[in-house]
């Protein structure tokens, strides 16, 4: 039996594990759509900054789950960079939100993840303040 969360447990079983990557797409997308106020799936576009390969690419899945943002909608937009930074636009007001990561504390859930596993090291990221996380630009 998990003591995850349902949402972790959800997004555990699309995307066939739980990292920190994916609870950091989760966490980022949560708090687009919680300051933009978009209107659901449509009234958001999301693009993402990052390294084009795993594990950091896996902060698209969890974005997708929290914003309802898909590239099939084309609403979801990845471009190569150095850390994880994430800017979602209100399609409606125009208003946008820029998110730079904390490359520290990823950094922590990797140690974490590599000693304890891919949940203890998602669970870094899940439970950490927003300060820890990210910083709004």
């Amino acid at each position: 039996m998990s003591n995850l969360s349902p949402e972790l447990e959800s997004a555990k079983q699309f995307h066939g594990h739980l990292g920190p990557y994916l609870a950091l797409g989760l966490r980022l997308g949560r708090t687009l759509v919680a300051e933009l106020k978009p209107r659901p799936h449509f009234g958001m576009e999301v693009s993402v900054r990052g390294p084009m390969a795993p594990p950091p690419r896996c902060v698209l899945d969890g974005l997708q789950l929290s914003s309802g943002c898909t590239f099939g909608k084309g609403n979801l937009s990845l471009a190569e960079g150095d850390h994880v930074v994430v800017t979602g636009a209100n399609k409606d007001t125009g208003q946008s939100l820029t998110l730079d990561t904390n490359v520290g504390t990823l950094a922590e859930a990797a140690r974490v993840m590599r000693e304890q596993g891919d949940e203890a090291g998602a669970l870094v990221v899940w439970l950490a303040g927003d300060e820890e996380l990210f910083q709004r630009i």
